[in-house]
């Protein structure tokens, strides 16, 4: 009959429907909830190896840490560490960014401190040496790393972080750079002599080199190439 409403059971399911019942969505959430759990655990896989590799590399030295003793002390398999990163020098370069970062991190909230850029760049010079001082182990291992030939092979990534640290200082540095002719000598904020920066001529800041002399006893035997003009 003409005009009769058809009574929901006579309506057709549409399929779209379907994509909106609670077992589609129950199903949706729990393959979300897995996929979640396998980045977490991935997360947590990676962040023990590193700080496995960096407790090593820092005691023992890149060349004389084995991929095995990684494995054990960070309790995963040969597969889970090459699942994170394809060759030890990944690894490695890894651990590089992180010690490196905290080197110029405390170099650079040093520097940046004073608003006097000659005594800003004494408090580099200062941190510089306190870092060394302070973890021997991490200075030597990115003095090694930053002459071996694998770390070539991390140039663009090496850059990276040199230009974040570059940019920083450069910024620092600029309000005072045609400040009453007194010079910057500038080797804090433009890179270490390892990341390819020119170092200042040694006449250049006589200031920080008597500071360096009155904190001789702070030096080892083997000085990092950022402050090794001095």
């Amino acid at each position: 009959m003409k005009g009769r409403v058809p009574q929901p059971s006579q309506i057709p399911a549409s399929n779209d429907g379907a994509s909106n019942t609670p077992e589609r969505c129950t199903g949706l959430q729990t393959v979300a909830k897995t996929t979640v759990v396998k980045q977490s655990r991935s997360s947590e896989t990676r962040h023990r190896i590193i700080a496995a590799a960096r407790e090593l590399f820092l005691a023992k030295g890149f060349d004389g840490t084995s991929v095995a003793e990684i494995c054990r002390l960070a309790g995963v398999s040969n597969g889970a560490l090459f699942h994170q990163f394809p060759t030890k020098e990944d690894l490695g370069f890894a651990v590089y960014t992180l010690v490196r970062r905290d080197f110029w991190g405390r170099v650079m909230a040093a520097m940046t401190e004073p608003d006097d850029p000659l005594d800003g760049v004494e408090a580099a010079v200062r941190a510089a040496f306190a870092f060394q001082r302070d973890d021997p182990g991490g200075a030597a291992f990115m003095f090694d790393v930053s002459g071996s030939k694998w770390i070539e092979d991390f140039a663009d990534q090496s850059q990276v972080v040199h230009d974040i640290v570059s940019s920083r200082g450069l910024a620092w540095a600029e309000p005072h750079a045609t400040c009453s002719g007194r010079c910057l000598c500038g080797a804090g904020f433009r890179g270490s002599a390892m990341d390819g920066a020119d170092v200042p001529d040694r006449h250049e800041c006589r200031t920080v080199r008597h500071h360096c002399r009155a904190d001789a006893d702070l030096r080892p035997a083997r000085l990092y190439p950022a402050i090794a003009w001095c």
